[in-house]
């Protein structure tokens, strides 16, 4: 921006003439060129700044206007070069402006007073009296939410984050609001206290206050937010409501939604409905004005029309809360009564009230009964085509820019180290069900599973372990250039790393829980002193995913091989990957079959008939609707099918690297 120097006699005259008007014309500073015909029925108060203005700025409607300030009150503003305002109803207070941008049709933009802008502000998440805390910030992760909300109970390790976070919010406070670059405000009633970043657009928002709104994000028609931080390129619009709620990156908030309390991570994507006091990994979506999220945590998810949750039992208040993990989705007319806990890939059918707790049979069907009571399909949705197809999507349907730094860390695996504990402890829980009728896990944990299912349960968790320790088998030995000279072990082994006993899901970034353990003991001494290198921390994590991912597979390689990873041959190492093969086959075949009940089960009606509405034989059917050509069924099959290209790959380098010959 140009220095400034105060106006001319000359210029104080022509701006007089337009219409313009200043108790203290000294208090105006304008830079050079400057052109008193871009200023018209202005009204400036205290000290101002004026950028130059030159050439003209095109508005939401494709039509140019000129730059500078036509029918508003400005008071102790700073605005940029080639800025354009007009028709501002009451005024602009305490604002520096950033240039190109473009600001019409408003009543107010006012900063009073020293602000944070929506940093620091206090969401219950999950419990609605307050127990979880999460304070929002304008570079708040998932992780760093996630910590906040299920590590409540540490009241060490919430203290010091929450310290770190109000430092962050301090040195981010002013008593001058902040417009950027290249922004776009028009058709907007009233922003007060409110940070909007560069290249953002808002356009006929109702009220906005306390908040900031991020880089490239867009808030539209009918808007009313409070206490709020909007992130770079998400989406608020359509007589959205928002009220003490973190938005993250590339979501999108639409359509009559409200959300109270509320936090929503990278590409969720809400419509229609309600939230109050949730926590909204990435990727969770919902779309049916009949649906309420209350007081839980889901990611990945997906919500069913009429899905709703309860958190007050009418005795000691709304103190309630639940978990639907990684994955999970509700159907239509799904309601459970908190607390509960559904595992990994659940589909959540019917009414639950009696507090299931099913963590640890993922993948299942959880069916509701009229009495209220949970029955459980172990691993049913390990073979279903919805699962593979939900995986297949998020990895596609990243909408964050690569030009933006990704706050929350995103991995869109499904099996991991993590599943696979979890996956063996099912195993073993199914095995003493089986084995004894009087064992009472499932009563303990609140459903019921009937006998006939276990066996299917366990063969679909055994493959789903096998299809992981293979996958990640292959994907190593796709990256390692193999030596004949070495053995396989001294070119396949690592930086050694503990990954014995539990492991933790900080919302997709898995790690050996010790990693966790770890940071918690650098925040808590204050090694990590601020929410920056907090960040950085758990993103190097994430990073080292596939470290860790194959220290597991080494670690667990007897348990499931039956021979130590150390003594490994390429001859076993070939049996191994053929029989990853056979598992990605049955995968296949399995997701296939469930698709294809999708065509089996079609109709139709051609409005050419002489009965308009009859309804087509088989043939026609087949020909309306070719699974072959389905875009979601070529997409899942075509992922085997790569699948078994690097399998193939590895074998035939194995082979030859090792001169194997197929015959012995």
């Amino acid at each position: 921006m140009a220095n400034f120097r105060e106006l001319t006699i000359d210029e104080i005259t022509q701006l007089r003439q337009n219409g313009c008007h200043s108790n203290e014309w000294v208090r105006v500073k304008v830079a050079d060129p400057f052109q008193p015909c871009h200023y018209h029925d202005c009204v400036f108060i205290g000290d101002i700044r004026l950028g130059i203005t030159e050439g003209s700025l095109r508005g939401l409607g494709g039509l140019d206007f000129p730059t500078g300030i036509y029918s508003a009150t400005l008071r102790d503003c700073e605005i940029g070069d080639n800025v354009r305002i007009s028709h501002i109803r009451e005024c602009i207070v305490n604002y520096r402006i950033g240039s190109n941008t473009c600001i019409s049709n408003v009543g107010s933009i006012i900063c009073n007073g020293r602000t944070a802008f929506g940093n620091g502000v206090k969401v219950n998440v999950m419990e609605e009296t307050g127990s979880r805390i999460n304070l929002i910030y304008d570079k708040l992760s998932a992780q760093i939410s996630f910590l906040q909300t299920i590590y409540a109970e540490n009241t060490q390790l919430i203290e010091a984050l929450h310290n770190m976070i109000r430092r962050y919010a301090e040195e981010h406070s002013s008593n001058t609001g902040e417009i950027g670059s290249y922004v776009t405000i028009t058709d907007t009633t009233r922003i007060q206290n409110v940070r909007i970043l560069d290249r953002a657009t808002i356009s006929g928002a109702s009220a906005l206050i306390n908040g900031t709104v991020g880089f490239r994000a867009t808030v539209g028609c009918n808007v009313i937010a409070e206490n709020f931080i909007i992130s770079s390129e998400a989406v608020v619009e359509n007589s959205v409501l928002v009220h003490n709620a973190f938005v993250g990156q590339a979501s999108q908030i639409r359509n009559g939604f409200t959300a109270h309390d509320s936090v929503f991570f990278a590409n969720c994507h809400m419509e229609c409905g309600e939230s109050c006091s949730i926590f909204a990994g990435p990727h969770c979506v919902s779309h049916h004005k009949s649906t309420l999220l209350i007081a839980g945590y889901y990611a990945f998810f997906n919500a069913g029309s009429n899905s709703n949750q309860s958190n007050h039992l009418y005795r000691t208040g709304p103190i309630h809360n639940g978990i639907l993990e990684h994955g999970c989705k509700t159907g239509s007319n799904s309601y459970i009564i908190w607390p509960a806990h559904f595992g990994d890939f659940t589909l959540v059918l019917g009414k639950h009230s009696r507090h299931p707790d099913t963590s640890a049979l993922p993948f299942s069907y959880a069916i509701g009964q009229p009495n209220g009571e949970t029955l459980i399909y172990p691993g049913a949705n390990v073979k279903t085509a919805g699962t593979i197809r939900d995986i297949l999507k998020w990895r596609i349907r990243d909408k964050r820019s690569h030009d933006i730094p990704k706050l929350d860390y995103v991995n869109t695996v499904s099996l991991s180290p993590l599943t696979a504990i979890v996956l063996y402890r099912a195993l073993s829980v199914l095995e003493q069900i089986e084995a004894d009728e009087n064992y009472d896990y499932p009563r303990r944990h609140n459903f019921r599973l009937k006998r006939e299912y276990i066996r299917k349960g366990r063969e679909y968790y055994a493959l789903a372990i096998d299809y992981f320790m293979g996958e990640t088998i292959v994907k190593k030995l796709l990256h390692t250039p193999l030596n004949p000279d070495k053995t396989l072990w001294e070119q396949l082994q690592e930086e050694p790393v503990n990954v014995a006993g539990d492991w933790a899901d900080i919302v997709s970034l898995i790690v050996p829980e010790s990693k966790i353990k770890d940071i918690f003991s650098s925040i808590i001494d204050g090694t990590i002193t601020s929410v920056e290198q907090l960040s950085e921390r758990l993103n190097y994590e994430g990073s080292q995913y596939d470290h860790y991912a194959w220290a597991f597979v080494c670690h667990n390689f007897n348990k499931c091989y039956s021979v130590n990873i150390e003594d490994i041959t390429p001859e076993i190492l070939v049996s191994v990957i053929d029989r990853w093969t056979e598992s990605v086959r049955s995968l296949d075949q399995m997701r296939r079959d469930d698709a294809m009940r999708d065509f089996t089960q079609q109709i139709g009606y051609d409005t050419d008939f002489d009965s308009p509405g009859e309804w087509l034989d088989d043939s026609m059917i087949n020909k309306e609707f070719n699974p072959e050509s389905n875009p979601q069924i070529m997409s899942m099959h075509n992922h085997y099918v790569q699948a078994l290209l690097d399998a193939h790959q590895v074998t035939t380098e194995l082979k030859r690297t090792f001169n194997i010959n197929d015959n012995k």
